[in-house]
């Protein structure tokens, strides 16, 4: 089975996130980060993933613009959909309708939200002051939940 992993990170954890579904995957696969390569073509994958980091209430945009200039060959493929974030994964559920699009997200085999990071040592000056401000956290902490990423990967296989 060759699989195709797609990912956009600010900070890293959607690439940790990524990383990890990888490591957990059989047959061939490839891993690709949306901001550092282009030019990426899924038409050759049986199995897509997609996911992203949410920052500020958006996902990153070069995965909206991937799933908008792919979404028929997504649609037509075994695809997975994750999301990284600190909202607790109960207040946005929506996000998979909002980042994705409704078709995909109700057509996909599998979406999950893994936790998030807040990676004081990756912030500027004024993200770390908007984080500490909003959620109270003053250093680095990470929700993700590594049997999440587990679940996902036997689902999606």
């Amino acid at each position: 089975m060759s699989t195709l992993v797609v990912f956009s990170s600010r900070h890293g954890a959607a690439k940790y996130a990524a990383e990890r579904i990888a490591g957990k995957l059989t047959g061939d696969f490839i891993i690709a980060d949306l901001d550092r390569k282009k030019n990426i073509s899924p038409e050759d994958f049986e199995t897509i993933i997609v996911g992203g980091s949410v920052y500020a209430g958006r996902i990153r945009s070069s995965v909206s613009a991937f799933v908008k200039k792919h979404e028929q060959i997504l649609l037509s493929r075994k695809t997975g959909l994750f999301i990284v974030c600190m909202s607790p994964p109960e207040k946005v559920q929506h996000y998979f309708n909002d980042f994705f699009g409704k078709p995909l997200s109700e057509q996909c085999s599998v979406k999950s939200i893994f936790g998030g990071k807040y990676d004081f040592q990756k912030m500027n000056f004024f993200e770390k002051l908007i984080i500490k401000k909003i959620s109270g956290f003053n250093k680095t902490v990470s929700t993700i939940d590594e049997e999440l990423i587990s679940e996902f990967v036997k689902k999606l296989l």
